[in-house]
């Protein structure tokens, strides 16, 4: 026969657990909102880079590939992304907001998604693959991307750190002047390596 001792132990167990079950519930809940302000933060303060516009560190571009005219994968398109991904890396670094157009208007990525890869996964392995095998896997690490929603539109926010080295795209240097992307080469792409590369 068991004890009302026994009884009173498991009782208390029972008791243990709900409250236990009780805390890991608020604290999961504590961590979904403290996530929701975080990036309502970083979505308001985002907002407010782009609606101050291109400058030296940031950049948009409405798709990553797609000809929003002939409505096909167009080249030229890519490696006008890339060749701003570069740039960024041989300057201060920078950030890159595809799905935006060039008035700071979100148009998203949805369109260019569903015509060419189906779901967001294939289109960040198409567009790692693509920057990764123009830039070099040692700079691809410098990058961060991730997709995020602005207003109901999915974008492409991509971050580049700036490299320690310099930047080749098919053999062409390329920097951030002002607003744009720029191609130095010459006199002025070794002044600029010295100035910006020393050698350690």
């Amino acid at each position: 026969i068991e004890s009302p001792d026994f009884e009173d132990n498991v009782i208390q167990q029972v008791r243990n657990l709900k409250r236990k079950e009780k805390i890991d519930a608020i604290v999961k809940t504590l961590d979904v909102c403290r996530k929701f302000m975080r990036n309502l933060s970083e979505s308001s303060e985002l907002k407010s880079r782009v609606e101050s516009g291109e400058n030296t560190n940031t950049e948009f571009k409405q798709t990553f590939s797609l000809d929003i005219k002939s409505r096909k994968k167009e080249k030229y398109i890519v490696d006008s992304c890339i060749k701003t991904i570069a740039a960024f890396l041989n300057s201060e670094g920078g950030e890159l907001l595809i799905g935006v157009g060039d008035n700071g208007e979100f148009f998203g990525i949805k369109e260019e998604v569903e015509l060419f890869y189906k779901n967001n996964d294939k289109f960040l392995l198409h567009f790692k693959d693509k920057v990764r095998s123009a830039i070099g896997e040692n700079f691809f690490t410098l990058i961060k991307y991730e997709i995020l929603n602005m207003e109901g539109n999915e974008i492409l926010r991509v971050i580049c750190d700036k490299s320690d080295n310099p930047v080749f795209v098919d053999k062409t240097f390329y920097v951030r002047v002002n607003p744009s992307t720029e191609k130095i080469e010459g006199k002025d792409l070794l002044n600029y390596v010295q100035a910006h590369f020393p050698i350690k």
